[in-house]
């Protein structure tokens, strides 16, 4: 392990994970375990006594990040459209302006 890097444990749906991360990525991924734990617990909660093996209810976590990332993945293409578009309107205006 070099300078650089970090061992830690994360706890998710209570698994103990051990991984050598970057140092200057820690905060990073106490975060995002902190999230799927969360969500994690919060299947649990909701599908009770419905749903007892935790695979299953950590698939439902994982389909859920999914859809936030593709969700979140079409609002930044938006974004982006958006922001081509405006551009073009800015110089159709300014050689507009210039006739």
């Amino acid at each position: 392990m070099d300078k650089d890097t970090i061992k830690i444990k994360l706890k998710i749906a209570d698994f103990i994970h051990p991984m050598t991360i970057e140092r200057s990525k820690e905060e990073e991924y106490r975060k995002a375990a902190k999230m799927v734990d969360r969500c994690f617990t919060n299947y649990k909660v909701h599908f009770n006594k419905s749903v007892k093996d935790d695979n299953m209810i950590l698939s439902f976590v994982a389909l859920d990040f999914a859809l936030r990332f593709l969700a979140e993945k079409q609002n930044n293409d938006a974004d982006l459209l958006r922001e081509k578009i405006e551009g073009l309107t800015r110089e159709i205006e300014n050689f507009l302006k210039e006739r």
